[in-house]
């Protein structure tokens, strides 16, 4: 008779501290970003995927000034106008109090104003800018945007919890519900 009550609590146990776990391995959010042609970019979203759609976001420059805030869109996007060089620390505040921050690292954009000029991008000789052609720079941009995208999800796969982690938690639990029963046997003995 004393066994059963005593599994009754450790299933009732196991089965609380499963679902915490899973909670919170749920809603733990990253932060992703990078910096291109004048803009910082960035992308918030859970382990498991999902976008963090509507969180708070706060830009710091590289004075520690806040220049920039807003949220993020449906896809837990935001990007902002970067156009001192040096770190700018991004913080994304989630939903339920979860906050994760990453520093993006602008540089000067000396080709840029280099081929504005007319002159050298210091790889070689670049010649005016209208010698590209329009089709060759939507391609470009678009085998770039292909590369941004893949980097992303592959950040979210790596990411995501493994199996050893999971094993791991699965060892924390049953620990503590080993800690519980042997505790409880000491009170009656």
């Amino acid at each position: 008779m004393k066994m059963s009550r005593y599994t009754g609590n450790v299933a009732v146990i196991f089965l609380a501290l499963v679902l915490c776990a899973q909670v919170a391995v749920a809603h733990k959010v990253n932060l992703f970003g990078y910096a291109e042609g004048g803009f910082v970019y960035v992308e918030g979203y859970f382990t498991d995927g999902a976008p963090s759609m509507g969180s708070e976001v706060e830009v710091y420059g590289p004075k520690g000034a806040l220049v920039a805030q807003g949220v993020t869109d449906g896809d837990g996007r935001f990007f902002f106008p970067a156009e001192t060089p040096g770190s700018y620390r991004v913080a994304l505040k989630a939903s339920m109090g979860h906050v994760t921050e990453i520093v993006v690292e602008v540089g000067e954009n000396k080709r840029e104003r280099e081929v504005a000029a007319g002159g050298s991008s210091g790889v070689g000789t670049l010649g005016p800018v209208s010698a590209v052609s329009a089709p060759e720079l939507y391609a470009l941009e678009e085998k770039v945007a292909r590369l941004t995208k893949e980097v992303r999800a592959l950040r979210k796969q790596v990411e995501k919890p493994g199996f050893s982690q999971i094993v791991g938690g699965l060892g924390f639990i049953i620990g503590m519900a080993g800690a519980y029963l042997w505790g409880a046997s000491r009170k009656k003995g």
